[in-house]
């Protein structure tokens, strides 16, 4: 143990600790008061605490009408002693917690805001991966200018066929203008999309123009989520250790022998009343007996006898 048994008992013996076992076992009610003060004082009369200077074991002995009780109430004390001497800890482990603890709560808050602005921006850009997205995208744009190249191929050979006036030619071109359009929108390219030009854009994807404006922002965002989070992680494990550390250095009671009921009364000593009373009993008996003897022979003129049969008959019912 890292503390003196005086301290223990200093603490036992406390205010603090008496008010929180008043309070659990209403004692204030079974002793027929509303005054802390009255209750504390009764809860001391009850209460022996004592410390064994070589071993340093310390003995708690209470005394109650109700035995369960008495006992309920000596192990509350230890439960009490190690309430309060944790709570009022100042170890170096338990600054150390209370400092990360507020750390770890504003870090908390950092993190949830960081991933709170990550997804606003990636909800209104649809950016979710910019670099998976920017790979996606060049392989597209790859497939449709792919695809308009051998389209206008066909064109060539169609229009040197059947002519510019030809079904299939029309549709070979009218295929060219989807699929520029399609690469305009893709783009993010103006011209190539002049008709739509003055809509809003509907596509859930950034353009190839927004992905380097979109990817400073994103990388911007998602490094800071990061950053926060690694913090956090440290934290918490830093916090854990702190935990740690202050349960080891924690001064803690160890319970040799919980407190039981006791199987017999330790008082009030019923051999004692009873000889007691029995002894008293055959004192008032004999001065009884000498006392009617003696006031036989006072003659009846007496004026102490006199008196006495007045105030008797005074007092006495008729």
């Amino acid at each position: 143990m890292h503390n003196s048994g005086d301290l223990f008992a200093s603490v036992l013996t406390s205010n603090r600790v008496k008010d929180r076992i008043i309070d659990h076992y209403d004692l204030k009610s079974l002793n027929h008061t509303k005054y802390y003060i009255v209750a504390r004082k009764r809860l001391s009369a009850e209460t022996a605490i004592s410390i064994d200077r070589k071993s340093g074991i310390l003995t708690i002995e209470v005394t109650e009408e109700d035995p369960r009780r008495a006992a309920d109430i000596a192990n509350a004390y230890i439960a009490e002693l190690n309430a309060t001497l944790t709570q009022l800890d100042t170890s170096a482990a338990a600054r150390e917690r209370v400092f990360l603890e507020g750390r770890i709560k504003g870090v908390n808050q950092d993190l949830e805001s960081a991933e709170a602005k990550m997804s606003q921006f990636s909800s209104k850009s649809s950016a979710i991966d910019i670099n998976e997205q920017g790979k996606a995208l060049v392989n597209t744009l790859a497939t449709l200018q792919g695809e308009v190249v051998l389209a206008e191929a066909d064109l060539k050979s169609a229009s040197e066929l059947y002519g510019n006036d030809n079904n299939r030619v029309l549709q070979i071109r009218a295929r060219i203008s989807e699929l520029n359009h399609q690469l305009a929108k893709l783009e993010g390219n103006a011209p190539r999309a002049q008709a739509d030009a003055e809509k809003p854009s509907n596509s859930a994807f950034p353009t190839l123009r927004q992905l380097p404006s979109l990817g400073t922002t994103y990388a911007d965002l998602y490094r800071e989520v990061k950053i926060q989070d690694a913090v956090l992680e440290t934290l918490t494990r830093q916090y854990e250790m702190a935990k740690a550390e202050e349960a080891r250095e924690a001064p803690v009671v160890r319970v040799l022998d919980p407190a039981t009921a006791p199987e017999r009364p330790s008082g009030p000593p019923r051999i004692l009343i009873l000889l007691g009373g029995a002894l008293f009993s055959l004192i008032a008996s004999i001065c009884w007996k000498l006392g009617t003897m003696l006031w036989r022979r006072l003659p009846e003129d007496e004026p102490l006898k006199i008196l006495a049969k007045e105030i008797a008959a005074a007092i006495l019912p008729v």
